[in-house]
């Protein structure tokens, strides 16, 4: 597999900045993984540089790799960002765009998620990452002003994360639930939400009011749990808890320990 190592950012582009200086010794814990929706590579670099933002990699279409930023630089694809006690995950990960002309449609072809595999397991080699620290952009994203997920919803739910984990890339479940049930929606009060709030937090995710309402930070925590682990239900329904959800959730707990 072969990276391109294009010189595709410049470290200035006329006042804006596009990463920090280099760190010696940056302490890589993190992989971040998004989706960048876009027609082309250029395309997507000229997003890029309007928002001024930058990934450390970006895997077109075909597969291939183009490295726009060192590791060891501070890219910033993360923004406001929390997972399993961390804050401002830019400053200890590294972040892989996926590029689609529609991530939310078509989704992403087995050439770049191949050479996905490929560049996780590289880095998972080289930084000894643990596989609850591999997130996608909507698990860590959140609002500065509520501290509310749903800032982002990247990779999109047609992302293959069970095909990852199978290969050695991250955390995925192994339930099969034929029949479900719905167990918890908006405005529902029960004590075993407030428990499901604090397993929720315990996986990872950025939990704030651990009460037993089914609250709008319930409703911005199930999107992006169902978003990746539970995609069948996110098209069915979003902002609902199954049975599904509870036992994927009690499976996921089991493999981070």
């Amino acid at each position: 597999m072969i990276i391109n190592k294009n010189k595709l950012f410049e470290k200035y582009i006329g006042d804006q900045k596009f990463f920090d200086d280099e760190v010696k010794n940056r302490q890589i814990n993190f992989l971040a993984l998004h989706h960048t929706q876009a027609n082309s590579v250029n395309e997507a670099i000229d997003f890029y540089k309007q928002h001024g933002v930058s990934p450390h990699y970006l895997i077109d279409i075909f597969g291939q790799i183009f490295l726009l930023v060192d590791e060891q630089y501070i890219a910033f694809h993360a923004g406001c960002s929390y997972w399993r006690k961390t804050e401002v995950l830019n400053n200890s990960s590294i972040g892989i765009e996926f590029l689609s002309r529609n991530p939310y449609e078509i989704g992403f072809s087995k050439n770049q998620i191949d050479s996905g595999l490929f560049l996780c397991i590289e880095l998972i080699k080289k930084y000894d990452i643990k596989p609850y620290n591999i997130v996608g952009h909507s698990d860590i994203a959140y609002f500065s002003d509520t501290k509310l997920l749903g800032r982002k919803d990247d990779p999109s739910h047609l992302f293959d994360w069970q095909f990852l984990a199978k290969n050695g890339v991250g955390i995925f479940h192994e339930v099969d639930l034929e029949k479900d049930v719905e167990l918890f929606r908006f405005g529902q009060r029960d004590q075993k939400i407030g428990h499901l709030k604090q397993y929720l937090r315990e996986f990872g995710y950025l939990v704030t009011n651990f009460d037993e309402i089914f609250d709008e930070e319930m409703i911005f925590l199930v999107q992006a749990f169902n978003r990746r682990f539970n995609p069948k239900k996110f098209v069915q329904n979003s902002e609902i808890w199954y049975l599904s959800c509870d036992l994927i959730l009690q499976d996921l707990l089991k493999r981070c320990y």
